[in-house]
């Protein structure tokens, strides 16, 4: 007997993909239809929907897999459906593999529910629609960069309080972060381009977005909080100035906010700017997006560690300190609960204003 499809391209993801990642997700037990409709609508609207194949299984479960190293677009669909079914549900649905660890445990589970000899790929939806995403030009990168040298960004620059909360009082504001998320700018300007796909492309767009907010901030008077860099952005004359321009209470309260793999690929530089900086009272962050690596503090030290809150709350703290973590990512308050059950209490997401209205 033939093996149903799904199974077949299992097998072939994980064999031929360095990276590949599946979400499953359990629609046979949700028992809301509105809810069933609200998770077959995200991953129809999903913009991303042309990096995975996706197959019904004979009890209506889904299961989708990403290829070509596309792990962030999977958490980014993940996390959009746990904002549509709330975490208890969440738990209950959808789950998340790596194909490189995790292919007999979900080998088996598919196997198991696979019940005829065929399974059909879900047609339904529009993710198995071929959507044309250009790849990431110069031209593209061109476009982009003039739109910048004439606009401020204002309206893109995202502020969240980073706040600590503990069992006796309702929270108190460490700081706050001020960012750019390059998929607005993409949304905005180059919709049917993946910035993603051209990694030395995305490092010139990351830097100049970096340096408008920058300038943006140089501009506040008194300027603390947290700031999104990379490690090339301290390379830059605007850097150099703008470091210099501080009094040192300032330098005491600002938190320079590196991504994990920006500061993996320039290890020693990192070190060198820490090294420089940090006797000036400037303060350091990591960034973890993965689900699979967290921070070893002795190799890649920082004053704190953002983690995703889903992580944190699937893998445990590994051999972090509570206090050494900002969960992100906090969206309700079940979430908020079950981090401070386990000793973190700091956290940045939408769900992190204190009551004094910070």
């Amino acid at each position: 007997m033939k093996k149903p499809a799904v199974l077949e391209h299992l097998h072939y993801i994980a064999k031929r993909t360095f990276k590949g990642h599946a979400l499953f997700i359990a629609l046979s037990k949700t028992q809301k239809e509105t809810i069933k409709e609200q998770i077959l609508s995200a991953i129809q609207e999903y913009e991303h929907a042309h990096s995975c194949t996706a197959f019904t299984l004979n009890n209506k479960d889904i299961l989708l897999f990403f290829n070509n190293n596309k792990a962030h677009h999977l958490m980014l669909l993940a996390l959009k459906i746990k904002a549509i079914t709330g975490i208890k549900i969440y738990e209950k649905i959808i789950s998340v593999y790596d194909l490189k660890t995790d292919y007999a445990r979900l080998h088996n589970r598919v196997y198991n529910l696979v019940l005829a000899p065929e399974t059909n790929k879900l047609h339904t939806l529009s993710v198995m629609q071929k959507i044309p995403h250009k790849p990431f030009t110069l031209e593209h990168l061109e476009r982009v960069l003039n739109h910048l040298e004439n606009t401020s960004l204002n309206h893109l620059i995202r502020k969240q309080t980073v706040s600590s909360f503990t069992p006796q009082d309702n929270g108190c504001p460490l700081f706050t972060s001020w960012f750019v998320d390059l998929i607005d700018i993409r949304r905005i300007l180059i919709p049917d381009v993946d910035i993603l796909e051209n990694k030395f492309f995305y490092s010139i767009l990351r830097s100049a977005v970096e340096k408008k907010v920058l300038q943006k901030i140089q501009t506040i008077p008194n300027w603390i909080g947290g700031i999104n860099v990379s490690v090339s952005l301290f390379r830059t004359p605007l850097m150099k100035e703008w470091l210099k321009s501080h009094t040192q209470t300032q330098k005491q309260n600002i938190l320079f906010d590196f991504s994990f793999d920006d500061v993996l690929t320039n290890r020693t530089d990192y070190q060198k700017i820490k090294q420089a900086l940090e006797p000036s009272g400037y303060r350091f962050i990591i960034r973890i997006n993965s689900h699979r690596v967290f921070l070893n503090k002795k190799s890649l030290p920082a004053d704190y560690v953002k983690i995703p809150a889903d992580n944190l709350l699937t893998y445990g703290l590994n051999t972090l300190e509570p206090q050494d973590i900002i969960a992100i990512g906090v969206r309700n308050t079940s979430i908020h609960k079950q981090l401070m059950q386990t000793g973190i209490f700091q956290i940045q997401g939408l769900h992190n204003t204190p009551a004094s209205g910070l």
